[in-house]
């Protein structure tokens, strides 16, 4: 196939982009090539960009400036959850873990409970949300003795958690986790 005129993309855009065919933006400028950037024209904030001719043909895309916000997307910039949004959407999703400490954003480890055994440890915030499981209850925690986890834990139940303390420098050298020790904690 060979490369579009300006008549065969004005076409396209309008069979295959909703914002374009309900005359939301205009196209200024000469089509060039579907990677060529394009000057477009939004018809209702007057917002002038030189947009992606693929992005509008494959991704429906329009102005960014008016649009993001329609879409319901922030201006660009992340945003920071606070501690109590995080705990909600942790006990949303993870009703049986527990958050102990402070959240301080996604890349600050955060000290977690699990609510059936009472196991300790630090996992990333992503990790919560993510896989929503105790390593104790799931067995992938090894303890001292030989003892398997679960058995360790129970013992632990009454009001007491088990926190495993790992070993960074083994984990950079090894490529796995070590445990430096098991304590009991209060």
């Amino acid at each position: 196939m060979g490369k579009m005129n300006q008549d065969e993309f004005l076409g396209r855009l309008r069979n295959r982009n909703s914002h374009y065919a309900a005359g939301e933006f205009e196209v200024l400028g000469e089509y060039a090539g579907i990677g060529a950037p394009l000057r477009c024209r939004c018809l209702v904030c007057g917002n002038v960009w030189d947009g992606n001719p693929d992005s509008m043909l494959r991704r429906n895309s329009r102005c960014p400036k008016c649009g993001r916000p329609a879409a319901g997307k922030s201006s660009g910039k992340s945003r920071t959850l606070t501690h109590e949004e995080f705990v909600g959407r942790a006990t949303d999703v993870c009703p049986d873990i527990e958050v102990v400490g402070r959240y301080a954003g996604a890349n600050t480890r955060l000290v977690v409970r699990c609510r059936t055994c009472g196991y300790s440890w630090e996992a990333f915030p992503a990790t919560i949300l993510r896989s929503c499981s105790c390593p104790c209850c799931t067995n992938r925690v090894a303890v001292e003795g030989g003892q398997r986890p679960r058995d360790h834990a129970s013992r632990y139940r009454g009001g007491v958690g088990l926190r495993a303390q790992w070993g960074a420098e083994a984990y950079r050298r090894r490529g796995g986790l070590l445990q430096k020790g098991l304590v009991a904690m209060p």
